[in-house]
């Protein structure tokens, strides 16, 4: 087996090791924001349908409610819902403008801020793990066991850049022995059956 298949080979299975690929970055959520406005003097059966006119953003429930005064008050409110939900969904500060009740523009503006952090630190997270990826082949490729924890800060990043080299060491010397330096088991015995696979 050459060095390089080795390297191949850890790097599949740090895939599966760390953590915040760049496919797990997302967006702000789509999930509806379901900050009920209060509704107060509605007998159950009125608060019922006026939750649900706000948590389904749908103003038909609002129709169901008996108090003919309070109808237009669920219209507004499940306007302002909608407006908010689009909001964080298109990461938009103008449409929290357009919200009536002033509260739930404040809510609307600490969303789009709390999502644009989370991003930020996604994306924070993804440069340092590009960065460790870079390091870890170079370290491969300089073959020196003792670079890896000087150099590496993931424990995953450093345990196979660790078992890499010692696997591709022991194939070159073809000595089944060196992989003895392993700690983990499972690498240890990939390493003996490297060197045991390897042309003679």
């Amino acid at each position: 087996m050459h060095k390089s298949t080795i390297f191949a080979i850890s790097l599949l299975l740090l895939a599966g090791c760390a953590t915040a690929p760049e496919s797990t970055i997302t967006p702000a959520t789509t999930t509806p924001t379901k900050a009920l406005p209060a509704a107060p003097d509605l007998t159950s059966a009125d608060q019922t349908a006026y939750d649900n006119a706000i948590s389904l953003t749908d103003t038909s429930f609002c129709e169901k409610i008996s108090a003919v005064e309070k109808v237009t008050a669920c219209k507004q409110a499940v306007a302002d819902q909608k407006l908010l939900n689009e909001a964080v969904a298109q990461n938009d500060q103008s449409l929290c403008q357009k919200i009536s009740r002033e509260d739930m523009q404040k809510a609307c503006t600490l969303k789009l801020e709390a999502a644009k952090k989370t991003s930020d630190q996604q994306a924070q997270a993804q440069q340092a793990l590009k960065g460790q990826y870079d390091s870890y082949s170079q370290l491969i490729d300089a073959g020196k066991v003792e670079d890896c924890a000087k150099s590496l800060s993931d424990p995953s990043f450093i345990a196979n850049c660790q078992a890499t080299i010692i696997t591709n060491q022991a194939i070159s010397a073809k000595d089944p022995a060196k992989c003895d330096a392993i700690k983990d088991t499972i690498s240890k015995t990939d390493c003996q059956k490297a060197v045991a696979a390897a042309p003679k």
